[in-house]
């Protein structure tokens, strides 16, 4: 019986250990002074996702870019009036289905 008992409480141990980020869970944002000035954004790794699109829905014009990295460096940044800059990831996987997607609004000063 303390066998058994011992045997179910590593298994359960084991399996508390085990943590899975989604995509995009973690997402790091460092400005460096300024609507003029590149923003650098970074987020967690994860096997599943082939590559990013990345895009700024408060510039005009709008763009977008593509990385198959975890980061990405984007300049000339702009905003709208309220000093927010609006933009959004979206995460692929290999078949080019969406895995996640997120918006970023971020007061640049």
């Amino acid at each position: 019986m303390k066998i058994l008992s011992l045997i179910l409480f590593l298994i359960a141990f084991g399996l508390l250990g085990t943590a899975y980020a989604d995509p995009l869970e973690s997402i790091t944002v460092l400005e460096t002074g300024g609507s003029t000035s590149p923003l650098q954004i970074i987020w967690n790794h994860d096997d599943s996702v082939s590559d990013y699109e990345i895009g700024c829905v408060s510039c005009l014009p709008n763009f977008s870019e593509s990385t198959t990295h975890d980061e990405i460096t984007l300049d000339k940044i702009a905003t709208l009036d309220s000093g927010f800059a609006i933009l959004y990831i979206i995460a692929y996987d290999s078949n080019d289905e969406i895995i996640t997607a997120k918006q970023l609004i971020i007061k640049l000063t």
